[in-house]
């Protein structure tokens, strides 16, 4: 729990860093938020992906070394969690379709 708190500090002091270089690197944010925005896994190929933006990212940010570390990946929800902008989680929920004038729930 002390980590945890510890790699929140620092990823919270980095954020705008951290917001500047992912805007550099295109798909990042997007597929770091994956389970987040959709309850995805990650493949083996976009875990690889996020292993070589971190190697990048590592040069201008040393505390993110530890996401390279063998079982750094478990920290990534952390990470997500503090550079997420939104105040709330999005919630799957039943979208609407309209047909014919009529809305049914898929």
């Amino acid at each position: 729990m002390m980590l945890k708190n510890l790699i929140k500090k620092s990823i919270f002091n980095s954020r705008e860093i951290l917001f500047y270089e992912s805007r550099q690197m295109q798909g990042f944010i997007q597929l770091l938020m994956k389970p987040r925005n959709n309850g995805g896994q990650w493949t083996v190929d976009e875990r690889n992906e996020l292993r070589n933006y971190f190697k990048y990212m590592s040069i201008y940010i040393p505390f993110l070394i530890i996401f390279l570390m063998p079982g750094g990946f478990f920290f990534l929800p952390v990470l997500s969690s503090v550079l997420d902008r939104r105040r709330v989680r999005r919630v799957q929920s039943e979208v609407p379709v309209l047909t014919a004038g009529k809305a049914f729930h898929s």
